[in-house]
């Protein structure tokens, strides 16, 4: 285990971001309704046992490499309806390095994939025109996808960065 940056012990994680964005990409597959979303189905996804945090509220996190980790978490929230964020980041708060060493599946490469499972996309601009991500809808399910420039070396490249499942 390493520590989070918080003081937090997290696991190593025995697969790359590819793999780990594989797996979440097969648990939306498999998914008609955000209410399918359990904690049993994400560990099972993740290959990973989730902690819960509340009794509606679970999460998982491990680190990819020195610089990076991934968080799974679902937060039951009654009022603003329930959600899954995948998210890498870097614990210390920098976002800022490089994404290459995480970005085994790229966004072009993830946004197919929700495509041929029958999603519908619709990208979300920013400022000159600058794809921020997009949002994917299929029959009542909802995937925002957050995206960032792999690198200063290649910021065309677009990396996953947020996942949110509603």
């Amino acid at each position: 285990m390493v520590n989070a940056g918080d003081g937090t012990e997290v696991p190593q994680s025995d697969v790359d971001a590819g793999q780990v964005l594989e797996r979440v990409l097969q648990l939306i597959d498999d998914t008609a309704s955000i209410d399918q979303i359990t904690a049993e189905r994400v560990s099972a996804a993740l290959g990973a046992q989730v902690r819960h945090t509340s009794d509606r509220d679970f999460g998982y996190g491990a680190r990819l490499t020195s610089e990076w980790m991934y968080r799974v978490d679902f937060r039951g929230n009654p009022r603003l309806g329930p959600v899954l964020v995948f998210r890498i980041f870097n614990p210390d708060g920098s976002n800022d390095g490089s994404l290459s060493e995480v970005s085994q599946l790229d966004y072009d490469q993830f946004a197919a994939r929700l495509q041929s499972s029958g999603f519908t996309q619709t990208p979300q601009y920013g400022e000159h025109g600058r794809l921020m991500g997009s949002s994917f809808t299929r029959d009542g399910l909802t995937v925002e996808v957050s995206v960032r420039g792999e690198s200063e070396q290649n910021p065309t490249r677009l990396c996953v960065q947020t996942v949110q499942v509603r």
